[in-house]
This record gives C-alpha cells, structure tokens and sequence, in this order.
C-alpha cells in the first residue's frame, strides 16, 4: 500500500474511533488501540526509549523529525527531538529536549517544550505511528507528511540546545536541573564551565543567595556522554557549556507543563535583554 493511502487510511481509522460510526470493526480496532497505548507506556520505562522518524509537512517545507520518547511516570516522561530541513540539508539540525503527557481517553500523545513554543498534538495509531494533529486535534486535511513511525533503536543523539536550569554547586560535583524536561544532569567541567561556576560563585560572595541554594541559569548546551567520577561505570549524559548565557537568582523553572491565559492572569517583567 503506497504511503499516502496508508495516511488517508488512518485519519479514517482515527475519525472513526472519535464516535463518529458504531461498529464491530471499531470495537476491535479499540482494543487494539488499548494494547499499544499499555505498550507504549511499558516500553517507555525503558532506556534509552521509544524512537519514531519521519517526514511531516510545515509552512516552511518538509522537515525530518527524529523523536525519542522516555519516561515510566506522568511527571517524568521526556522527549528529545531532532528537526533537519530537507530542502536545506547544509543548515544544522534544530534539536530540543521537552515533556510528553499522554491522553488515554483520547488516543493522544502531546510534546510540551517543541520549537515554536505551542504544544504539539499526535493521535497514537493501532500499528504505533504517530499521526500528527492540527492545533484543534485534528487529522491534517492533506495526509501526506503527517505519519512518524516507529523505528528501531539507535544511539541517544547528542543534543545541542539553548536552555535553563536550576545550578547547584556541590564540591566538585555541579548539577542542573533542566527546566524543559526536569532531569538532573551532572555539569562537566569543560568548555564555557568556568564562566557558570564564577557567575554562581559571585551571588554566593555578596550574599545575593544562600551558599547551598540552587540558582537559575541559561546557557547553550550540550548533553552527551561523558565518563563517571565512579571507575567502572559506563558514561552518563552530561551538560556540557558550550556558552554561557546569565544567572537569575530571584527566577526558577516554574511549573511544568502549565499554560496561563493572556487574559485574567497577573504578569510581571522578570527580564529584558538587547
């Protein structure tokens, strides 16, 4: 079957399980649906994932998604996601780290922390593809370029990514916690680190924060392995600073996952840069 009947077909699959028609081959396909929504729970649980590829249409052409979904709790699922151009394939990759939640009710897997700022919407498929959605939750009216499907492992992808995080200095230990997805990664103490550590440093000295308080920083990042202070272990993602970007002592990551409303909520300027 050529990939854009198989598209049409799924968008009807998935029109058809919203209610819109009552039929055997709907319950079944139901529990179908039910068999991979546990599966993708259980498989998340595990390292280094679930990996799903492909090709989906933008306003700007087409982009090659590569995206990994990992967590067993609900406030512990994370994604790492990778977007290359395909009509500009010498431009480098824009890489982003998020959270995931998943809506059992509705068949739905929603990537919080994605470029461009707004929540991105998949329908999970009976054969485990991920069907992109519209900002409404809808199936795209043209099919083609909206699939991700699942693809067999392959070694975590070294993510470059501008972010933030809270910094705690522990000995010569650092970690940040990582506002987009809410790891906690060990600093490597290469590159821009020493940039970060006298920045943090300095609010210590003047008072500015407690010497064992955690402290809000952005930087330029790099996650990727990098060897234990244990022998014999195998290596761990790190956050490597590739540029260091500024401390913000009276900020912090906020509450994940959350949207406020333009309207009838209270905002404050916290930071004005240029």
């Amino acid at each position: 079957m050529r990939a854009s009947a198989l598209a049409l077909l799924l968008c009807a699959l998935f029109a058809a399980a919203q209610g819109h028609s009552v039929s055997s081959e709907i319950h079944a396909m139901r529990r179908l649906e039910d068999t991979v929504n546990s599966d993708i729970d259980m498989a998340a649980t595990e390292t280094p994932g679930q990996r799903f590829v492909g090709e989906l249409a933008g306003a700007d052409g087409p982009t090659r998604w590569e995206l990994r979904l990992v967590g067993e709790r609900p406030d512990g699922r994370r994604f790492e996601l990778r977007l290359g151009r395909l009509d500009q394939r010498d431009r480098a990759p824009i890489d982003a780290i998020g959270r995931w939640s998943h809506d059992v009710e509705r068949s739905r897997i929603t990537l919080h922390g994605a470029p461009g700022g707004t929540p991105v919407h998949f329908a999970l498929m009976p054969d485990g593809a991920l069907l992109r959605l519209d900002g409404a939750g809808r199936p795209a009216a043209n099919a083609q370029g909206t699939l991700l499907l699942r693809a067999p492992e392959a070694p975590p992808l070294e993510l470059r990514v501008r972010t933030t995080g809270m910094l705690t200095l522990m000995a010569d230990a650092p970690r940040l916690r990582l506002c987009a997805d809410g790891r906690s990664l060990p600093v490597a103490m290469e590159a821009d680190y020493l940039a970060l550590e006298r920045a943090a440093l300095a609010l210590r000295a003047d008072g500015t924060v407690p010497a064992d308080a955690a402290v809000l920083v952005e930087l330029d990042a790099l996650i990727a392995p990098r060897r234990r202070m244990e022998e014999g272990r195998p290596p761990e993602p790190h956050v490597v600073v590739e540029r260091f970007g500024g401390v913000y002592p009276r900020e912090s990551c906020g509450a994940p996952m959350t949207e406020a409303r333009l309207q009838d909520s209270r905002w404050m300027l916290t930071r004005l840069e240029g």
